[in-house]
Parts: structure tokens; sequence; C-alpha cells
């Protein structure tokens, strides 16, 4: 009867174990997946200035996003008007900029 018992009790525990592992992983795979997605933008430069990038979308006319600098990357050589491919991550950091063309 107390090895019946004393099983069950454990079989019960090893199922919760497993469910609380499941939910937790389910959790935290979404804010996993935001902070590694990265976001890309075709478009023309409209403003410059130290930290910020305002980007003009050629894909959607009239969407316009400023962009922050990584302040670990190297300043921007680039110029208002050129056309440009962006790379940025959800909070509006760039992580990849390059000159199109």
């Amino acid at each position: 009867m107390l090895k019946t018992t004393l099983s069950t009790l454990l079989v019960w525990r090893w199922l919760l174990t497993i469910f609380v592992i499941s939910v937790a992983g389910v959790a935290a795979s979404p804010y996993e997946r935001e902070i590694h997605m990265t976001r890309t933008i075709v478009g023309t430069i409209i403003h410059k200035n130290m930290d910020l990038v305002t980007v003009g979308s050629q894909e959607h006319p009239g969407q316009i996003i400023t962009l922050s600098t990584n302040p670990k990357s190297e300043r921007l050589t680039l110029l208002p008007g050129d056309q440009i491919i962006v790379e940025y991550s959800p909070d509006y950091i760039i992580r990849t900029i390059s000159k199109q063309g």
C-alpha cells in the first residue's frame, strides 16, 4: 500500500514538472523570437544627423521611419537622397545599412 502511494505521488510530481516546463517554454518562445527578429526597409534617406536617420519607404509611399544608429556602429557616410536598404530591430535600431546601386 505504501509503495503504490509513493509511486503515485512520484508520477504526479513528474507530470506536474513536465507541465510547468512546457508552459514556461511556450511562454518564452514569442519573447525569444521578437528579440532576434529583424525588419527590412528599402527607401531614401530624408534626414540624417549623428544618432538618427529618417527613411522614406519605396515599397509603401508615405511611410516614414526614424531609426537610431547603434552606439557601437561606425558613423554613417550616407547623405540625404541616397537610396538604401536597412535592416533594423523591433526597437528601431539599425543593424545593417547599405547603399543601393
